[in-house]
């Protein structure tokens, strides 16, 4: 298991850089593809990704699992539990990611791409 900050990364001339919201997410995926890990856990407020925003919509409903190019298309149209381009490394190298929450994290609800994957 690698565990690590994110949010932050070097560029070409060696500065550091901050990722933007969600980036943490986009490094824990590049790092994942650069390792070949067997699968990438983000950590979130949420059990996972929903239907709309659970805090806002109650009658939100869990996707449980769904493909790469659904979770890349929910992000780039707003889904804001995923960074849009967090996709992308895993989906190269097909390494499932699963989202769980850091303040529930025994929900049975979380969502994983292209095949399960256990914590």
């Amino acid at each position: 298991m690698v565990l690590m900050a994110g949010f932050t990364a070097g560029n070409e001339k060696g500065e550091l850089v901050v990722l933007g919201r969600n980036g943490s997410d986009y490094s824990a995926a590049v790092l994942a593809a650069c390792l070949r890990a067997d699968c990438c856990e983000i950590w979130t407020d949420v059990d996972g990704v929903y239907t709309c925003d659970p805090r806002q919509v109650p009658d939100a409903r869990l996707l449980k699992s769904m493909s790469y190019q659904e979770a890349m298309e929910l992000s780039y149209f707003g889904a804001k539990v995923l960074h849009p381009r967090t996709i992308t490394p895993i989906a190269q190298f097909q390494i499932p990611c699963l989202i769980k929450n850091t303040g529930n994290p025994q929900a049975p609800g979380s969502t994983r791409y292209a095949h399960w994957c256990q914590p």
